[in-house]
């Protein structure tokens, strides 16, 4: 249950500081926020500030409290507010306000200015700058050295708004008051309290309603005052001691026709006559010298509801004082010195609810009849008896309130059908009876605290009191017996449940000495219920046990709440591993099929044919040397030192040509042995097809960082690049099919002999492979021209190494023939560029003396340099 209340009251908190910062308002510096209703008001009072914060453009401000600071002039940041209005300015420094200084202030209601140094009327511009806020209700200028109230000599009014309805200058110093409330028509309530005023005869105003110049120095009232001002309902004249409202005997009586309501407290008045006042309805005469109560005091005012006349020295009223206010409805006499009220003195006065006869002097609660009341104070009278018939003339009491008084016995058989409360309390009660209450059958509050009762009351004394739910009996001089039957059963009815007993904690006990100022429970509880303690130890035991229970059950939960989330999250990251590797092998899958449909039945796997693109080939280190061709693999040629022997020797061009052939190597021995290494390496599934590095040996390799297959998301935009490059089917997007390279600079792949084919130079077992995909390569050339057939045989070289015929369609001759016939066509003069794979170029086109010295190279009879260009296209 504990900790069920505790997250409740964790999650409200929260719940509400979420509400609350949800909101997102941004609160100056030293200011407090909150909301009340539907507006903001933002507090930056007591903050000492000497500069006036900013507030956020937007906010929704309609108080704000600058009070209490070091301001010195009239804030002009605050004018576009639209919301604002209350500002709050008061004990502050400010000196002056210009006269346009309320500009902007459309929707300001209530400006306070208390408590300010401003001097003088013409500092604050009083005509000029409140006629800009519109608005404004309500002004304040309170304790602020002004000196008057009145306008100057050419009758300009002092003070100017047509909306200004209450004008707070009390604690001005104003010495004169004259005719200035004609600038402010809508002008209600004016309070000059605490101000040297002697007279209000130049006051003017058709709709001043309330007026406070108590605390003043007036001194007489006369009737002009309620001539200038017609609408007055409310005057307050209090603390004024030498003020007198006239005396109808001599016919100077203060007339106000208009007058609801009159303060004359502490004034200091001997003699009240309100006949000039007859719609009164409050009368407040509180605190001066009145002696006595005549018959005709209050005479003339029928309207009158509340009446106060505590705290003076009366000491007789007159029976049918109060006969004529029939509307009274409360009456306060208290703090007087009445010793005697006649018993028909309320008879009259039917609407009269509650009297305060408290501190007065009776002797005795005697019986005074009244058919409405229902409130009846008579504490610290020094009441000594109580008349048995008292309670006979009130029909209607509730309350009584008979404490503090000297009471040492109350009467028996004493009946109320209607008290419901009585209080007794501070008395000399010693003892009570089975019929003390019996006769209160709707009792239910007692109290009978600071008496002397000893003896504790058996529960039949309160039989008849079944709505009985309030006692109070602390302040009492208990003799605490836990042997007792009857005190044990006083105490069983005074704690069951419902809780009777409101002051347990201050009921203590005074004897025996063993139990003195020990409260009930300590003191007989052991006695009592002696098995209780035991169960109150156990329940305590049982209580410590759940709640260690219930931690360890907290703890667990949360532990194997950790478990399982860390569990969640072991097999969210493993299925999320397994979906990867899922999909990198379906992306493997789909790049071989793609390679397998996209290659043609006769062209080199892509390993075979992996070369390089045209950037890379440009970032391809330069050959310092020219590099052996793939004829100086065979055993039979000759060393470059030989064929520069030959030549000087002038064995003849055929020598020439063969050592421009070995001068032109392209590729080396050592570089078609990388080109293997790098076919049978193994490709990672995630290379790419990138920069190509090549190492001092002349090979290329792929970069670290480069991947040959892109991700699953990104191949629909890169596979077809990445095919391109990765997946080579052809030379017609390399960059050497569509370029003529210089003559030095023939690939070894572009030059053959009509002695020695590729498949020959570059596969030592090719007899043994007719499976080769060189082998069975036909290149396919489109618009060749058809040769004769009677072009039957073709003499290639001095040694004979091919003789035959060179059929018409180059599509079915082999590469030997293919080469064979495309010297034929050359040497004919017939042959199309544009048609042939092969080009011929012969020795004489090249430098013999650029060829270095070799040892490992060997002769030809006669050296052909042929250039392949492939035609045919590859399918990506």
């Amino acid at each position: 249950m504990l900790l069920y209340i505790y997250v409740t009251t964790i999650t409200f908190t929260l719940i509400s500081s979420s509400n609350y910062f949800a909101l997102g308002i941004n609160c100056p510096s030293k200011c407090t926020c909150r909301w009340e209703v539907d507006g903001l008001i933002v507090d930056c009072s007591h903050r000492g500030l000497l500069k006036y914060p900013p507030l956020e453009e937007g906010l929704p401000v309609e108080r704000l409290d600058l009070s209490s600071n070091l301001f010195q002039e009239f804030p002009n940041n605050y004018a576009g507010i639209n919301t604002l209005i209350h500002l709050d300015l008061s004990n502050n420094d400010i000196q002056e306000v210009a006269g346009d200084a309320l500009i902007g202030y459309e929707s300001l209601r209530v400006l306070d200015l208390s408590n300010n140094s401003i001097q003088n009327w013409d500092d604050i511009n009083p005509n000029v700058a409140f006629q800009s806020a519109e608005n404004l209700q309500k002004l304040s200028l309170a304790g602020n050295q002004l000196e008057r109230f009145s306008s100057g000599s050419d009758g300009t009014p002092l003070l100017m708004n047509d909306m200004l309805a209450e004008l707070d200058l009390s604690n001005c110093g104003i010495t004169q008051v004259g005719n200035v409330l004609s600038g402010m028509p809508s002008l209600q309530k004016l309070n000059l309290s605490g101000n040297n005023i002697k007279t209000l005869t130049l006051l003017l105003s058709k709709s001043l309603r309330a007026l406070d110049v108590s605390n003043c120095s007036l001194s007489v009232l006369t009737s002009s005052l309620s001539e200038n001002l017609p609408s007055l309902e409310v005057l307050n004249l209090s603390w004024n001691p030498g003020l007198s409202l006239g005396n109808n005997k001599l016919g100077d009586i203060f007339v106000c026709e208009t007058l609801r309501q009159l303060d004359v407290s502490f004034c200091n008045l001997d003699y009240v006559d309100l006949g000039g006042m007859p719609n009164l309805v409050v009368a407040l005469l509180k605190g001066n010298t009145l002696r006595s109560i005549s018959a005709t005091m209050f005479s003339n005012n029928t309207e009158l509801e509340l009446l106060d006349l505590s705290r003076n020295a009366i000491r007789q009223i007159d029976p049918i004082a109060f006969t004529s206010l029939r509307r009274l409805i409360e009456l306060d006499l208290s703090y007087n010195e009445i010793f005697r009220i006649d018993r028909n003195q309320f008879r009259n006065n039917d609407a009269l609810v509650n009297i305060n006869l408290s501190r007065n002097i009776f002797n005795q609660f005697s019986r005074f009849i009244s058919n409405s009341l229902r409130t009846v104070n008579l504490s610290g009278c020094e009441i000594l008896d109580i008349d048995p018939t008292a309670f006979t003339g009130f029909k209607t009491l509730i309350n009584l309130d008979l404490s503090n008084n000297l009471i040492s016995e109350f009467p028996e058989n004493m009946r109320s059908e209607t008290l419901k409360k009585l209080d007794l309390s501070m008395c000399r009660l010693t003892i009570i009876r089975n019929t003390t209450f019996h006769g209160f059958p709707e009792l239910a509050s007692l109290k009978l605290s600071g008496n002397r009762f000893t003896n504790p009351f058996r529960p039949e004394y309160f039989r008849s009191n079944t709505f009985l739910s309030q006692i109070w009996l602390s302040d009492n001089t208990w003799r605490c017996d836990c042997h007792d039957p009857t005190f044990m059963a006083f105490y069983d009815f005074l704690t069951i449940k419902p809780q009777k007993l409101k002051d347990k904690s201050n009921v203590k006990c005074f004897s025996p000495t063993a139990y003195y100022l020990k409260s009930w429970e300590a003191a007989c509880m052991s006695v009592w219920y002696p098995a209780q303690n035991e169960k109150a130890a156990q329940k305590v035991w049982v209580v410590m046990v759940i709640l260690l229970i219930i931690v360890g059950c907290i703890l667990m939960a949360s532990s194997c709440f950790r478990n399982l989330v860390r569990s969640q999250m072991k097999r969210r990251d493993r299925r999320e591993q397994e979906e990867n590797e899922a999909e990198l092998a379906e992306i493997q899958r789909i790049n071989r099929r793609l390679l397998a449909q996209d290659a043609q039945q006769n062209a080199p796997t892509g390993l075979e044919s992996m070369l390089p693109t045209y950037e890379d080939a440009l970032l391809m280190p330069k050959l310092d040397r020219g590099s052996k061709s793939m004829m100086d693999l065979s055993s039979t040629r000759k060393p470059v030192s030989r064929i520069r022997r030959d030549i000087e020797s002038g064995r003849g061009r055929i020598d020439e040509e063969e050592t421009v052939l070995d001068h032109h190597r392209y590729r080396s021995e050592e570089l078609l042995s990388n080109r293997d290494k790098e076919r049978t390496a193994h490709i990672g599934t995630f290379r790419r097809t990138g920069r190509i590095e090549h190492n001092p040996s002349g090979s290329r390799r792929f970069s670290i960082e480069d991947l040959r297959f892109p991700a699953a998301h990104l191949k629909s935009q890169n596979l077809q690049s990445a095919e391109r490059i990765g997946n080579f089917q052809s030379y017609e997007n390399s960059p050497y099919s569509k370029r003529r390279p210089k003559p030095p600079e023939i690939s070894v792949f572009k030059r053959a002999s009509i002695r020695d084919s590729v498949e020959f130079l570059t596969d030592s077992e090719y007899n043994s492979k007719p499976g080769s995909p060189f082998a069975q390569r036909r290149p396919q050339i489109e618009g060749a021209t058809d040769v004769s057939a009677s072009s039957t045989s073709l003499s290639v070289s001095s040694r004979g190494l091919f003789k035959g015929r060179v059929p018409a369609d180059k599509s079915f001759l082999t590469v030997e023939e293919h080469f064979a016939r495309d010297e034929v066509d050359n040497k004919s003069g017939s042959i199309n560029s544009s048609s042939s794979d092969f080009q011929v170029m012969r020795s004489s086109d090249v430098d013999l003396a650029s060829i270095p010295s070799d040892s490992n190279s060997s002769s030809r009879d006669e050296p052909v340099v042929v250039v392949h260009t492939p035609i045919r296209e590859s399918k990506f």
